[in-house]
């Protein structure tokens, strides 16, 4: 895991209310006026059990593939604390009941499809980009009550793109993390790489929205120690499942995501030394959130038909209030900052349980949007605190009208031993 960061970015978006922190992203929309899809809103609430039914089934039979290792060492890739985009963040990670826009991939794969309301064209895509520059401060990643090793360096991006065609949309999420190491660090160099490809499509005119996609993990590690000083590479992929229910004229949402778990093998030219971390394992993962949605217009609506005219706004303001639970499973595995500061900690021994909320409000029409948020992140480390809470927040300002409208975003998440700020630009919409 990476140690507290402090990112740089340029943002750039002319159909996306809010954009990756610290990213430059470009959006934008061509074609015509596309067939209105529909279907029988009873077919569509039993695609909505008959995917409830077959999760719970993937649920189960990844949770019994999650085995004990025995001698060999296996990373627990689970991530505690946010690395995410700006909104995101500011709403302490409750996004899967909101699911707008490429960076909500990662809570909801059904995000894809969903559009704002100032999305009306049948074609429309999107680009982002994140850049992360970490500070040279030791905390506590894995959230176990014991800071890491202050003699390493970390860098960590991301970069993604999406396109929607209708009803459909596809995109790809790219999430990269960099180690490098020192005297009292025992990887001298560390490459994780995570990317998301996924596709949802929209039914009843966006009333459901279901997605699905494939996570493929690659872990590269170079250690005299543990690996002598050859490379060890860990590759493996895990099924990503999400639905939105989006019912007409309600201003609420609810969401769900489904991970099923992933065991991670050596590569072809890894090292296959006994004492080489030469497994890893991706936790499944079951989140629920819902958001709620409340309008300065009357005539606003939450969950507009998808790519259909709104009015002109009266009074923009609004509040919404977000909320997500996620359980994520057991992998027995190991730390893997425990790993980088040169010992071994048990991690991930039993599934774990976090709670996400969080709140955005446009409280000056047409120029400041606030949020604030909290989430519990459990210790999965097997001697640590049983965990710690996390508080975050954000700002969205807008700035003048330069070609287009300009805006000035700030994100921050502090707890015990983590903190996280970042600041950027953007296009306000």
């Amino acid at each position: 895991m990476p140690t507290s960061s402090v990112p740089t970015s340029a943002s750039a978006s002319v159909h996306q209310m809010t954009r990756s922190t610290m990213a430059t992203g470009v959006s934008g929309r061509l074609g015509r006026r596309g067939v209105v899809w529909g279907s029988d809103t009873r077919v569509v609430y039993l695609r909505g059990l008959a995917w409830s039914m077959v999760t719970g089934l993937l649920l189960v039979t990844s949770a019994a593939r999650a085995g004990d290792p025995g001698d060999k060492i296996r990373l627990d890739l689970a991530r505690g604390p946010l690395f995410t985009s700006s909104r995101i963040m500011g709403l302490g990670g409750a996004y899967a009941g909101v699911a707008v826009g490429i960076d909500g991939v990662w809570r909801n794969p059904a995000t894809l499809a969903n559009r704002p309301d100032y999305s009306t064209d049948w074609l429309d895509y999107d680009l982002t980009f994140d850049w992360f520059i970490p500070s040279s401060d030791a905390v506590d990643v894995d959230g176990d009550g014991r800071s890491g090793s202050r003699d390493y360096d970390s860098i960590a991006l991301t970069l993604g793109a999406s396109l929607q065609l209708g009803a459909f949309a596809f995109g790809v999420l790219a999430l990269a993390y960099g180690y490098s190491g020192g005297a009292d660090v025992m990887a001298d160099e560390l490459d994780d790489v995570d990317l998301l490809f996924d596709a949802a499509y929209a039914f009843d005119d966006g009333q459901w929205i279901v997605g699905a996609g494939v996570l493929t993990s690659s872990v590269a590690l170079t250690s005299a120690s543990l690996t002598g000083g050859n490379e060890v590479d860990i590759t493996g992929a895990a099924l990503d499942l999400g639905v939105l229910y989006r019912p007409r004229q309600s201003q609420w949402r609810i969401g769900a995501r489904q991970r099923i778990g992933a065991e991670l093998g050596l590569g072809k030219d890894g090292q296959r030394d006994d004492e080489a971390p030469i497994q890893a394992a991706v936790p499944w993962q079951l989140g629920l959130g819902a958001s709620l949605f409340m309008a300065g217009d009357p005539g606003r609506q939450y969950n507009a038909r998808l790519r259909s005219k709104q009015p002109r706004l009266v009074d923009r303001r609004y509040l919404l209030l977000s909320g997500e639970l996620v359980v994520v499973g057991a992998t027995h595995g190991e730390s893997l900052e425990a790993l980088l500061a040169g010992s071994r900690r048990a991690s991930g021994r039993n599934p774990s349980v976090s709670v996400h909320l969080g709140a955005e409000g446009e409280i000056f029409d047409h120029r400041l949007r606030t949020r604030v948020g909290t989430y519990f992140e459990p210790n999965r480390v097997a001697d640590g605190l049983a965990g710690r809470l996390h508080f975050t927040g954000g700002t969205e300002l807008r700035l003048f009208e330069l070609i287009v409208d300009w805006k000035l975003t700030f994100a921050f998440d502090v707890a015990p031993g983590w903190r996280n700020i970042t600041v950027g630009v953007g296009f306000w919409k």
